[in-house]
C-alpha cells in the first residue's frame, strides 16, 4: 500500500511541478556520488533518492531539458502517518513520519516494524512538530524545498525506513546518528518505490 502512496505522491508532485520527475546520476538510492557539482563520492552509499529536478512535457509530447525544482516549492506527506521526529540537516531539516499500517520483518528480532519516510533538507510547515498526525489526502503541505546554505542546489531527500516500535526517537541526535543505527542494523533503509516512474 505505501507503493501506491509512494507512487501517488510523485505523481501529484509532478502535477504541481508540471513535469515529470528526472532523477540525475547520483540522486538514486545506493547512489555511490553525489548529484551536483565535481560529483563527489558519497561517504556512505545514499540511503534515499534526491528529488531535484523535473522534465517538461514538449509540444511534440516527448519529455524536455531537466529544470530545477526551486526553493519553496511545497511537500505533501508521502501517507498518512505521525510525526516521530524532526531534526536539523546540512541544508535545512528533517522530518520523520511513521506509517503503523505498513509494516515488514524486522531484522532477526521477530517482530514486524512500522515503515517510516523521511523528508529532508527541507523547512517545515507550521505545525509539524512531533506527534503531529498527517493525512496525504488532506492536501495540506508539511514541508517546502529549503534555500540550500552549502554548494548543494535545493532538493529534497526522500528516504524509506524501517525501524522498531519502540526506537528511541526523542533522543535521537540526526543524520549522523541513525546512520549509525543502521550500520549497527538496528533499522533498516529500504528503497522508496520511485525510480520504477516512467522517465
Amino acid at each position: 500500500q505505501l507503493a501506491a502512496s509512494c507512487a501517488a505522491w510523485a505523481h501529484d508532485l509532478e502535477r504541481r511541478a508540471v513535469g515529470a520527475l528526472h532523477f540525475p546520476a547520483g540522486a538514486e538510492f545506493l547512489g555511490s556520488h553525489l548529484f551536483w557539482g565535481k560529483r563527489r563520492l558519497r561517504p556512505a552509499p545514499h540511503e534515499g533518492v534526491d528529488l531535484c529536478e523535473v522534465r517538461e512535457p514538449t509540444s511534440a509530447g516527448g519529455a524536455g531539458e531537466p529544470r530545477p525544482l526551486p526553493a519553496g516549492f511545497g511537500l505533501l506527506a508521502v501517507a498518512d502517518g505521525v510525526v516521530v521526529a524532526v531534526f536539523e540537516d546540512f541544508v535545512g531539516r528533517t522530518v520523520v513520519m511513521r506509517h503503523d499500517h505498513e509494516r515488514v520483518p524486522g531484522l532477526g528480532d521477530g517482530e514486524t516494524w512500522p515503515l517510516h519516510t523521511l523528508l529532508a533538507h527541507v523547512d517545515l510547515a507550521e505545525g509539524i512538530v512531533p506527534s503531529a498526525s498527517v493525512l496525504q489526502t488532506s492536501s495540506v503541505l508539511v514541508a517546502a524545498l529549503a534555500a540550500s546554505k552549502t554548494s548543494a542546489p535545493p532538493h529534497a531527500h526522500l528516504s524509506l525506513l524501517a525501524a522498531p516500535t519502540s526506537f528511541p526517537w526523542a533522543s535521537l541526535g540526526g543524520w549522523p546518528d541513525l546512520l549509525s543505527f543502521s550500520a549497527r542494523r538496528e533499522v533498516a533503509f529500504l528503497e522508496p518505490p520511485l525510480m520504477a516512474l516512467p522517465q
